[in-house]
């Protein structure tokens, strides 16, 4: 017997290895941490182009 992990197909193996890697724990913080300044920052520029098109009158 070769217990579960020898039962289960390389597909499956690979992908909970691939989960389990604290690179990937460790790229997943970084992206959860970056992602909302970036969402931030397109957000306040989009707002900006739309206040300056309002104060021109092109709305």
């Amino acid at each position: 017997m070769r217990g579960i992990s020898g039962s289960l197909p390389p597909s499956i193996r690979f992908q909970n290895n691939f989960l389990n890697s604290p690179r990937l724990i460790l790229l997943f913080i970084l992206l959860d941490m970056l992602l909302p300044t970036f969402l931030v920052a397109s957000q306040d520029r989009s707002w900006h182009v739309m206040q300056h098109m309002v104060s021109n009158g092109n709305v």
